[in-house]
This record gives structure tokens, C-alpha cells and sequence, in this order.
């Protein structure tokens, strides 16, 4: 797990999260207040994308932040997919 701040100065703590399919998702969620976001990831398995993740510059998770998608969670599954 790991904690950005975006320009405007919310906290968001940012997770892997195996889903279904295989794929793996990075969840943003905020700190304080309501708002979760996702990402699918380049990855295969949870061990890898936890490495991932903890390797990954500020600058790169922070745009991946600006491109997730917010969650839905009456979306059907296939939703969740946004390279």
C-alpha cells in the first residue's frame, strides 16, 4: 500500500486488489471523505503487482490517479477493464 497527495491536496491510499478474470487492479481510495477510483494493471498476479507498485515513481502513480476510473459498484464486472 502506498499514500499520494494529488495537486489539490487530498490523500489518497493506493492498493493492488486481485479481481476476477485475472486481472489485478490498483484502487485509490480517499483518505478522507468518499471517492475510489481504479486502474487496471500491466501485471499478472497480486505478489507482482505489490512489487509494482512499491517501485513505481510518485510522478507515474500520480498519472495513473488522473486516468482511473471512479468506481461503480453497480457497473457488471467487464466494466472494470480501462487499460
Amino acid at each position: 500500500m502506498r499514500e499520494i497527495i494529488d495537486g489539490g491536496g487530498m490523500r489518497w491510499l493506493v492498493a493492488p486488489l486481485e479481481a476476477s478474470y485475472g486481472h489485478v487492479l490498483l484502487l485509490f481510495s480517499l483518505a478522507e471523505g468518499e471517492g475510489i477510483r481504479h486502474k487496471t494493471l500491466p501485471v499478472e498476479h497480486l505478489a507482482e503487482a505489490e512489487h509494482w507498485l512499491l517501485d513505481l515513481p510518485d510522478a507515474d502513480l500520480m498519472l495513473l490517479l488522473s486516468t482511473a476510473t471512479p468506481w461503480d459498484p453497480s457497473a457488471p464486472t467487464s466494466a472494470i477493464s480501462n487499460p
